[in-house]
């Protein structure tokens, strides 16, 4: 159903309707409230009527809504027509409240008689453009069909703006302007910017005002608590306190090393790096319905459950720190030294097959094509030189194997060079002169093309990788298990998802990066799959049934039970099996089961009883995330592999301490290794990836990897990759486990892809590059490559939507047979990151769009939308998903196939924010005292009011309370009474004023008060419901929580010098606590305390540096702890102690010491009443003492401290600090050690 363009409510009624000629619709009452079109012969009778003597001038002149009513213009006078009649386009609030004015044509400035100036019309009706609604508020500025059919004040805009134009970042970052070239100052005049501070602009100068716009985003509901502050993505998405919307963007792009600095990450965006290297997809899950799998799993787990009789989960559902840990936990893969040296020299993780096939110099040659220092040769990405590149690398992989004497895989002849000499091998009297003299005349054509360095970089590597090759062929990967062949497993590499106690492979662990479990030739297996064909399977995991008897079968089976981490449902498939595990280990006989149960048989099992994650074949370094390596085996290493790990590990490896024993011969599948040093090594790095799980998963579930990830290879749209996910298994799947479906036959496909030039393909058949297909039909979605935003002039290469067959691309984009292309898709898009993509598929009525989804969608509403008819291509047929790349490598994430529109990935903007700029106060928050019991809230209502200056009764006004309700304020007797019904804090208490035209009902208000946020009414008065609060409050309690928070951080972060900080701070609180806080918290109104009050008053106002200087702390380092939830709870915890001691103060300042004495002030240095001050000083010297008895408790409890000494970390170069407790003073104790 169409929505009016103003209002956005639905239009039901086609009387209602008016389309104006571009087919923009609105509510007819609507379009006449933004034009306020008013009908001659009815002011004239209203005038007549309101000719008496006694008709008053209404106020609202020509912008009255009720001057068709008779009853009212018999009341009120109203103005004259507009002297231009139908030639006016004057839309000022001024003129139309001024005179009246003539209707607005229905077709506005695009109508034929008004271009023809047809007298009879124009004298009818006016013609213009209308007045955008939303104002400078309109995100509509780069779409260029609502810019030509509503006009607005501001210039043309930018199409660089909001991101990519440096002219107008130059003028808003230099305070002083007259120092920028006429350039930038006539560019910002002549055309309009997005304001990079949006709604929290505080700019209110005309200039600024008519040469912006304000994009409303919506503010991040944590505020100042938000825990993803350098999240790009997020940052970009939502409005934060202190923070741009538009930052500008970091010169180191993504190999800033502040990207952890959430001060600086406030302050600059960064771009992607493309450093991610081209995993190669095979389709070894080709055949496999994962979705099936899934759910069968599951099933399977609850029906065993069920049938014996076990206790069912409380909640009804998998715990969430459970899901979390399988949504965020890394793939981990152990190797022997060998192994490492190759994977260093290759620059891959290969799997066992792929070694095999290391023994043919043309396989050699692509591995070495694809090792990442070849990779930034940019001559070697035209095809011509890549041939040449490959016939050379050939060359002298072939001499390197001749003089080692390892020839038995090489073939001869042509099929092995592809070359274009005209001797082949075979036919060559001598062959190895036969490849140096290919080597001598490929270097010469090469140093031309790419330079000698680069020609020497080539050989440099083919002939380590050469060499790594051989070495590695006596050595390869894995037990050698024979199975493995059987199961096609030895075409993966092998992994655990999670630690990993495999020692038997190796003692280097090399932890991957999360994203590779989403490649479409992963998988995830629960236990080992050799466990399927030794039977095994079928005794740890009864709920698989009895083992088939034939081998065939059992290999059915374990493909059956394949988990895809890409494709839904796998989280709770393995969830379950986990779970069930732990219980049949521990003797449950209960699916309740803990995230600590499920860890604590995981390090007690041998790996083959935990999961198993099938890796892709060939994985390049980029997708390591860490190496851990035992001391000796580091230092062991060749030169050339410590050259490696310096280029490309850095800060990604970590040595232990431990001289680790040579692995058994006879490998032992045990949890633990023999071998005493091996198995410390081991429990050092469990328990280190069980300290990282700990302190990050809650903080990475927050943004975790899902659907299908991969870098798609360029091929020139010449291969495309199926996925391993069907529309019709997703929608099967979303089926049978959403409870309520929707019923739209809408299928969405959303995906992040950086540098764009790629394409989703759907067809009803997997598209073949070898066969003929009829019947195949398809539609083509081809996204451009991004454009290039240093040009002077905004080019753009088109985007299209089609019906046809892939391999037709240059050929639709020659003959421009697309059903719609777009040259502007990417205005108004943030470049320098991934772009979200959402490709939306009406089946019901043939409908396809393509728009811009995730942060890029508040800022460009240029999508793309058509239609086809089912002669023309069926959308129900479509089934297979396909992608592909052209010229250059396209990284992709997180593609996934739904049917409900995704809210979580568009974020939203407010159209109807306004700037309050009519209020004499202007909007945002203001405090507000509230005193006394007994205040109402007429009186509430009438204080709020006067601080906003809103005198005018014209104005109105209404409250809503703290959850942005309307306020029911007959419920209360009084403002109390809403306080204690409510639980609320008589510290704190939001109330929201709306102000509202007088025939806007409550709905509409209720749909934008998150936008006309003006006031949280906030009391700091004192009162007796507040000082019941406040002396209630245990100081001692909080004070001692504080102090253990903080050994709690020592615990687990070390001691640092602003830990150390925190408790001496707190430690000195401690003593002010006893000496100060709680004499004055229990004394009561008695007169003859007076001077002793003046006196703990007097002490609280010098000890205020302390809580000053530990606030202050507290928020400096709080970027250094924005992940550590304990942390955070000091903060808040110190924040609400820090209140109550300000509660404390007011009240005995403002309250209780002026009804003991009135005339006793608190005591200043100038006050020279001597007895008074002979009394003061003795009561000082005793609280001195008191202080002094506190503070020398410090040393005893700080004696605690040396239980957190930490014990040797496994990393090595990693910093900790111990402390001894002596005479000397306590900042010359901390000591630096490394280990």
């Amino acid at each position: 159903m169409s929505t009016c363009s103003s209002c956005n409510l639905p239009l039901k009624d086609k009387n209602e309707q008016v389309t104006t000629a571009t087919g923009i619709m609105f509510h007819r009452l609507c379009l006449e409230q933004l034009l306020k079109p008013k009908s001659p012969n009815t002011d004239q009778a209203s005038d007549t009527a309101a000719s008496g003597r006694d008709a008053k001038q209404c106020e609202k002149g020509g912008e009255c809504s009720q001057i068709n009513d008779k009853n009212h213009c018999s009341k009120w006078k109203h103005p004259d027509y507009c002297p231009d009649g139908g030639h006016c386009k004057n839309q000022q609030f001024d003129h139309l409240k001024k005179y009246r004015h003539l209707p607005l044509c229905s077709k506005s400035h695009k109508c034929i008689d008004y271009q023809k100036e047809v007298k009879e019309h124009c004298e009818k009706f006016r013609h213009f453009a209308p007045r955008c609604p939303y104002g400078n508020n309109c995100v509509d500025f780069h779409n260029k069909k609502h810019i030509d059919e509503f006009s607005h004040q501001y210039p043309t805009p930018c199409p660089y703006t909001p991101f990519h134009c440096s002219l107008y970042d130059d003028l808003t970052e230099h305070r002083n302007s007259r120092g920028l070239s006429n350039a930038v100052h006539q560019h910002c005049l002549n055309f309009a910017h997005v304001c990079r501070a949006g709604r929290n602009c505080t700019d209110t100068t005309q200039l600024h005002w008519s040469r912006s716009f304000h994009i409303a985003r919506n503010l991040c509901p944590y505020g100042e608590k938000c825990l993803r502050l350098t999240d790009e993505e997020h940052l970009n998405s939502f409005t934060h306190p202190n923070i741009l919307d538009i930052r500008l963007l970091c010169s180191e792009g993504d190999n800033c090393s502040d990207r952890a600095n959430a001060d600086h990450v406030a302050k600059f965006r960064h771009s992607i790096a493309d450093e991610t290297g081209v995993v190669p997809y095979y389709s070894l899950d080709k055949g496999s319905d994962f979705t099936k799998n899934h759910r069968e799993v599951l099933e399977r787990v609850k029906r065993y459950a069920e049938k014996n009789n076990w206790k069912p989960l409380p909640s009804g559902t998998i715990p969430k720190d459970i899901l979390d840990w399988v949504h965020t936990v890394f793939p981990i893969h152990r190797c022997n030294p060998i192994i490492f040296e190759s994977i260093l020299l290759h620059g891959h993780v290969m799997s066992r097959d792929y070694m095999e096939r290391l023994k043919n110099p043309k396989f050699v040659a692509t591995s070495v094509l694809q090792h990442s220092r070849l990779r930034r040769i940019d001559g070697l990405k035209t095809p011509a030189c890549e041939n040449d590149a490959r016939q050379y690398i050939t060359a002298l992989v072939c001499v390197e194997f001749i003089e080692n004497n390892f020839t038995s895989a090489m073939t001869q002849g042509m099929d092995l060079l592809d070359t274009d000499t005209a001797t082949p091998a075979a036919a060559h009297p001598d062959t190895k002169a036969f490849y140096q003299d290919i080597i001598k005349r490929k270097e010469n054509r090469l140093a031309l093309t790419i330079g000698n360095q680069d020609v020497k970089a080539i050989r440099d590597k083919t002939l380590q990788i050469a060499q790594a090759s051989i070495n590695l062929h006596s050595n390869p990967a894995g037990i050698g298990h024979q199975p493995d062949k059987i199961l096609r497993t030895d075409k993966h590499v092998f992994s655990i998802l999670g630690p990993h106690q495999g020692h038997y492979y190796g003692d280097v662990i090399v932890i991957f990066k999360r994203e590779i479990l989403h490649h479409p030739d992963s998988n995830i297996s629960m236990q080992a799959a050799t466990t399927y064909l030794s039977g095994n399977a079928y005794k740890w995991r009864p709920w698989l049934g009895q083992a088939p008897g034939s081998q065939d079968e059992r290999v059915k089976q374990y493909h059956a039970t394949k988990l895809h981490a890409g494709v839904p449902g796998y989280d709770y498939a393995l969830s379950a099996e986990l779970m069930a595990l732990t219980s049949l280990h521990q003797k449950l006989n209960s699916l309740d089961v803990s995230i600590k149960q499920i860890l604590d048989r995981w390090t007690s099992v041998d790996s083959h009883q935990t999961v198993e994650a099938h890796l892709p074949q060939l994985i390049p370094l980029e997708y390591i995330d860490h190496v851990y390596i035992p001391k000796n085996i580091y230092e062991n290493l060749s030169e050339d592999a410590m050259r490696a790990i310096a280029a490309v590990f850095r800060n990604r490896i970590s040595v232990a301490e431990q001289i680790v024993e040579p692995v058994d011969k006879v490998p032992t599948f045990a949890p633990r290794p023999p071998a005493k040093m091996r198995a410390e090594y081991q429990d050092a790095c469990v328990h280190t990836l069980l300290f990282r799980y700990k302190k990050y998963t809650s903080q990475l579930a927050l943004n975790y990897h899902q659907g299908i990830t991969m870098t798609i290879r360029p091929t020139n749209f010449e291969e495309h990759y199926v996925l391993p996910l069907t529309i019709r298994q997703a929608y099967e799947h979303y089926r049978i486990m959403e409870s309520d479906p929707s019923t739209a036959n809408t299928t969405y496909i959303y995906w992040k892809a950086a540098n764009g030039d790629m394409m989703i393909t759907l067809s009803n058949e997997e598209i073949s590059p070898t066969e003929h297909q009829p019947n195949l039909r398809s539609l083509i979605c081809y996204v451009a490559p991004k454009p290039s935003v240093t040009d002077d002039n905004y080019h753009e290469a088109s985007t299209y939507l089609s019906a046809g067959h892939p391999f037709q691309h240059e050929t639709i984009v020659l003959k421009k047979t697309y059903k719609i292309k777009s040259n502007h898709f990417y205005m108004g898009c943030n470049v320098n990151d991934f772009f979200t993509y959402c490709l939306e598929i009406h089946r019901g009525t043939g409908h396809i769009v393509l728009s811009h989804a995730g942060p890029n969608g508040i800022y460009n509403h240029n999508a793309m939308v058509c239609a086809f008819s089912r002669s023309e291509l069926d959308l129900t047929t479509l089934n297979f998903v396909h992608v592909s790349a052209g010229k250059h490598k396209v990284p992709m994430r997180n593609l996934i196939i739904c049917f409900d529109r995704q809210p979580n990935l568009h974020p939203t903007f407010d159209r109807n924010f306004r700037k309050k700029l009519d209020l004499e106060n202007g909007g945002g928050s203001r405090y507000c005292h509230w005193f006394g019991k007994q205040m109402n809230f007429v009186q509430v209502h009438r204080q709020i009011r006067k601080i906003y200056g809103l005198s005018d009764p014209q104005i109105h006004t209404k409250l809503y309370d703290y959850q942005k309700q309307p306020l029911n304020t007959g419920k209360y007797r009084t403002f109390h009474d809403y306080i204690d019904s409510n639980g609320l804090s008589g510290n704190s208490i939001a109330i929201y004023l709306y102000t509202y035209d007088e025939d806007v009902d409550n709905d509409v208000i209720s749909n934008v008060l998150s936008s006309k946020e003006i006031i949280p009414y906030v009391d700091q008065s004192i009162n007796t419901f507040r000082m019941s609060h406040a002396i209630e409050y245990s100081f001692i309690n909080e004070i001692n929580r504080l102090k253990r928070y903080v050994r709690e951080l020592i615990n687990e972060n070390g001691i640092d010098s602003v830990l150390l900080q925190l408790f001496e701070n707190f430690c000195t609180i401690y003593g002010y606590v006893f000496s100060i806080l709680l004499p004055l918290q229990q004394q009561q109104n008695d007169p003859t305390k007076a001077v002793e009050i003046t006196v703990y008053l007097n002490n609280l106002e010098k000890i205020y540096e302390i809580f000053e200087s530990t606030k202050t702390l507290l928020h400096r380092n709080m970027s250094n702890y924005r992940r550590n939830r304990t942390y955070s709870t000091v903060r808040s915890t110190f924040f609400q102690f820090y209140n109550n001691v300000q509660i404390l103060r007011n009240r005995w300042l403002r309250n209780d010491t002026r009804k003991i004495d009135s005339t006793l002030p608190v005591l200043t240095h100038s006050d020279e009443r001597k007895p008074i001050c002979v009394y003061i000083q003795g009561c000082e010297k005793k609280l001195d003492e008191q202080v002094s008895l506190c503070l020398s408790t410090i040393k005893y409890l700080l004696q605690i401290l040396q239980i957190l000494k930490p014990e040797k970390h496994i990393i090595s170069g990693s910093r900790e600090a111990a402390i001894v407790i002596d005479e000397k003073p306590i900042s010359k104790q901390i000591r630096r050690t490394k280990h």
